[in-house]
C-alpha cells in the first residue's frame, strides 16, 4: 500500500503538484462533489502553470455551484479552458468568485478576439445602462447611478479580459498569439477610457457636485485621451500601466 502511494505521489509530482501531501485527498475531494468529471480533470491540470493553485480552486467553486463546475469538466474542451485559467490567474479567479455568472463563459469556444469596435460597443453600453432611468432632480439617484456605471464599466472589463486570458492561455502556440493578445488588452483600455468619458460628461451634465454646466455645452467640449507607449502601439501587457495624456479644447 505504502509503495502504490509513493507511486501515486510520484506521478502527481510529474504532474506538476507541489502539495503532494494533501493533493491525493483533495483529488478525491473533488471526485465526491462533482463525479467522475473530476477524474478525468487530472489530465487538464498537469498543464496547468500552477496545478496545485487549479486544484484549490476547483474544489472551492466546486462548493459553491457542483453543478456548473461539473459541467464545465465534462467536456475536455472546457474543463481545459477553466484549469488553465485557475492555474494562472488568482486576480481573475477572484472576479469568478464575486460574478459566477460568468464561469458560462468557459462553456463557449474562444477561437477569435473581439475587436477594438466591439470592446467599445460592449463596456460602454454596460456603463451606459447604469445612467438610463435616472431621477435627475434627486442629486442622490444621480450619485448612486454614477457609482453603478463605474462598477458596470469595471465588471464588463474584466469580463471582456476573462475572455482575452482565456483566448491567450488556450493557445496552441503562445508566441505566435502574443501580437493579437498585446493588441486586444491595449484595445479593452482604450475601451474603458471610452466608456469612463461617457460617465464624465454624464455626471458633468447632471451632478451638482461639479455646479451647473449644460448638457449641450458638455457634449460640445472638444476632449480626447491620447494613448501612449505600449497602449498607443497595442503592445500591452497584462500588468502594463496605461500611459495617456488629456487634451482638452
Amino acid at each position: 500500500m505504502a509503495e502504490a502511494r509513493q507511486a501515486s505521489l510520484s506521478e502527481l509530482a510529474k504532474f506538476g503538484f507541489v502539495e503532494l501531501s494533501t493533493t491525493v485527498s483533495k483529488l478525491e475531494q473533488l471526485v465526491k462533489l462533482v463525479g467522475d468529471p473530476a477524474r478525468t480533470s487530472v489530465a487538464q491540470l498537469a498543464l496547468c502553470a500552477d496545478p496545485d493553485q487549479a486544484l484549490n480552486a476547483l474544489i472551492d467553486f466546486a462548493e459553491r455551484d457542483k453543478t456548473i463546475i461539473k459541467r464545465i469538466l465534462g467536456k475536455p474542451d472546457s474543463a481545459l479552458r477553466l484549469c488553465l485559467l485557475f492555474g494562472a490567474s488568482s486576480a481573475l479567479t477572484d472576479f469568478l468568485r464575486r460574478h459566477p455568472a460568468q464561469l458560462a463563459t468557459f462553456e463557449k469556444s474562444s477561437a477569435k478576439l473581439a475587436t477594438a469596435e466591439e470592446l467599445n460597443a460592449t463596456i460602454t453600453a454596460a456603463a451606459a445602462a447604469a445612467l438610463q432611468s435616472t431621477k435627475l432632480d434627486d442629486p442622490a439617484a444621480v450619485s448612486a447611478a454614477v457609482m453603478a456605471s463605474w462598477n458596470a464599466l469595471r465588471c464588463a472589463y474584466r469580463a471582456e479580459l476573462l475572455k482575452i486570458a482565456i483566448f491567450d492561455l488556450s493557445q496552441p502556440n503562445v508566441e505566435a498569439g502574443v501580437p493579437a493578445v498585446a493588441a486586444a488588452l491595449a484595445d479593452i483600455a482604450g475601451a474603458a477610457i471610452e466608456a469612463g468619458i461617457l460617465i464624465a460628461r454624464w455626471e458633468l451634465s447632471n451632478s451638482r457636485e461639479f455646479g451647473v454646466f449644460a448638457a449641450d455645452e458638455v457634449a460640445a467640449t472638444s476632449f480626447a485621451v491620447i494613448a501612449m507607449g505600449k497602449c498607443g502601439a497595442r503592445e500591452l501587457n497584462y500588468i502594463s500601466d496605461v500611459d495617456v495624456i488629456y487634451v482638452a479644447d
